[in-house]
C-alpha cells in the first residue's frame, strides 16, 4: 500500500502563507526575469491561464479580472518544501521525495487505519507550515498517483468524481466497481507516466480512458510500446512494480541557465556571467558529494525577437574529475570566451556540469594547475572553508576574483522577501 501526498498549488500557496491577502485572489507566479507563468493560484487556473504563457500576453487580464503577477522566489519554495517533506517522512521509513511538492510513502506493515494516518499528516502539514495538500492511497504507486489526481479533481470539479474523494482518495477502501468507475472517468493522458503526447498515441489506438489502459494486454503493450507501459498496466491492476526510492538516484548532470534582462555586452561580460554560474554549480555538487569531468557551456539569442539568430555550445573536458571551484570556473570562462561572436544579442546563457560521479569513489584529485606547489589536502580544505563561510554569511561572501558578484539584477518587480532564509527579512509579528 502506498500514499502520495501532493501540495496544492504549491508555489502560489507559499506566497499566500506570508501574505494572507492573496488567499482567494487571482494571481500568477512568473519565472526568470518576470517572463513566463510557472505557477497559478486556483483563481488564475479558473481563468484558463496556461502554464508557460508569457506574462505580456495575459497582462490585459490585470484590469479585467484583477489578476496579479508575482515574481518567483525559489529560496522560499525550497525552504517550505523541506519542511513539508520533513513532516511527511514521519509517516513511514519508506519515503520518496518525488518532486518539490510531492512525496510517495510506503504504508505496508503499519498498524491502524492508513487513511486516518495520512489525514493526520495532512492536518499537521497545514497547521505547522500553512501549505494545503491533497493525497491519494493505492495498492501501487500508480494507483496512489491516480488517487491523488481524483482527490484534486473531486475538489476542483464537483460531480466529476464522488464528493467524498475530495482532498483524500483511498482507492484501497473502495469496491472493484467504484474503482472501475473512477478509471472510466479519468482520461488516459492523466495516468502517471503517460502524459499528453503519449496519451494521444494511445487514443489513436482506441485507448481513451484509464480503464481502457488497465484492460489492455500487458504483453501486447510491452511489444508495441515498451516495458514502461507494461509496468503501468500491471500497476493499474494492483501489481506493485515500482518501489519507493528512499534514497534518490544520483544525478548525472546539473545546470544553471538564465535568461538575461539585458543582452551580453561583450566577450568579457559573457565570461563573467558564466563564471558566476559555474561557481554556483561547483558549490552545489560539493554539497552532494559529487565531482565532474566535463563542463558544457552555451549562449543563444532570443527565439522570439527579430534579428540574426545564434546558438553555440561547447563541452570542455577536464584533466580529471573534480569539484574545485577554480578548475570548473576556469573551464566555463574559457569555453564561453571561445564560443562568443560579435553582432548578436545574446540573452540566454547556461553552464552544465556533466558526467557527475561520487567524489568518494571517483578519481577526484584537484587540478593543481593553479597551485602546483600545494598538496591535495590543502586545496580540499580551502573549498570546505569557502563553503562554510558562504553558508554562514551569505552566498558570494568569499569568491574568486574572476567571479565578481553580478551587476546584472534580474527583473523581479514583485518578489516577496526571503522569509525563511534571510535573517534580515524574517517577518515581524506585532501584537
Amino acid at each position: 500500500m502506498y500514499a502520495l501526498i501532493d501540495c496544492t498549488n504549491f508555489y502560489a500557496s507559499c506566497h499566500a502563507i506570508f501574505d494572507p491577502r492573496l488567499w482567494g485572489m487571482n494571481y500568477v507566479i512568473v519565472g526568470s526575469n518576470d517572463g513566463c507563468v510557472i505557477a497559478r493560484s486556483e483563481g488564475a487556473r479558473n481563468l484558463g491561464i496556461k502554464m508557460g504563457v508569457p506574462w505580456f500576453q495575459i497582462k490585459d487580464l490585470q484590469e479585467k479580472h484583477d489578476l496579479y503577477c508575482l515574481s518567483a522566489n525559489f529560496a522560499l519554495y525550497g525552504a517550505l518544501s523541506a519542511r513539508v517533506h520533513g513532516i511527511i517522512s514521519g509517516l513511514s521509513d519508506e519515503c520518496e521525495q518525488y518532486s518539490c511538492d510531492e512525496s510517495f510513502v510506503g504504508l505496508a506493515g503499519y498498524p491502524g487505519n492508513q487513511a486516518e494516518r495520512v489525514q493526520r499528516v495532512r492536518d499537521r502539514i497545514l497547521r505547522w507550515t500553512g501549505v494545503p495538500t491533497g493525497a491519494g492511497i493505492g495498492a501501487t504507486k500508480t494507483l496512489a498517483k491516480l488517487g491523488s489526481h481524483i482527490s484534486k479533481a473531486a475538489w476542483r470539479k464537483p460531480g466529476s468524481y464522488p464528493a467524498e474523494f475530495s482532498g483524500l482518495c483511498d482507492l484501497t477502501a473502495v469496491s472493484a466497481g467504484v474503482l472501475q468507475e473512477c478509471m472510466a472517468s479519468t482520461a488516459v493522458k492523466d495516468v502517471w507516466g503517460v502524459g499528453p503526447a503519449f496519451g494521444k498515441r494511445l487514443e489513436e489506438c482506441g485507448v481513451i480512458t484509464t480503464l481502457d489502459l488497465a484492460r489492455m494486454d500487458a504483453g501486447y503493450a510491452r511489444q508495441q510500446f515498451g516495458v514502461v507501459l507494461e509496468r503501468t498496466i500491471r500497476e493499474l491492476n494492483g501489481i506493485a512494480c515500482i518501489p519507493v526510492e528512499s534514497q534518490p538516484q544520483p544525478r548525472q548532470q546539473v545546470a544553471y541557465t538564465r535568461s538575461l534582462g539585458q543582452p551580453v555586452a561583450g566577450r568579457e561580460d559573457l565570461m563573467d556571467i558564466g563564471g558566476n554560474f559555474a561557481e554556483h554549480l561547483a558549490s552545489k555538487i560539493r554539497s552532494r558529494g559529487s565531482v565532474t569531468d566535463k563542463v558544457m557551456v552555451f549562449a543563444m539569442t532570443s527565439p522570439f525577437r527579430p534579428g540574426p539568430r545564434f546558438y553555440k555550445s561547447m563541452v570542455i573536458e577536464l584533466a580529471r574529475a573534480t569539484n574545485d571551484t577554480r578548475t570548473i570556473t576556469h573551464a566555463a570562462r574559457r569555453g564561453l570566451g571561445a564560443i562568443y561572436a560579435d553582432g548578436y544579442r545574446l540573452v540566454k546563457v547556461g553552464v552544465m556540469l556533466l558526467n557527475l560521479s561520487d567524489a568518494s569513489t571517483a578519481d577526484a584529485q584537484i587540478d593543481f594547475a593553479f597551485i602546483e606547489d600545494a598538496g591535495a589536502g590543502r586545496a580540499s580544505r580551502l573549498m570546505v572553508a569557502m563553503d562554510a563561510i558562504n553558508e554562514r554569511f551569505g552566498a558570494h561572501t568569499v569568491h574568486l576574483a574572476s567571479t565578481q558578484p553580478s551587476r546584472r539584477v534580474q527583473r523581479q518587480q514583485s518578489k516577496c522577501p526571503d522569509y525563511l532564509t534571510n535573517w534580515s527579512q524574517v517577518p515581524l509579528v506585532r501584537a
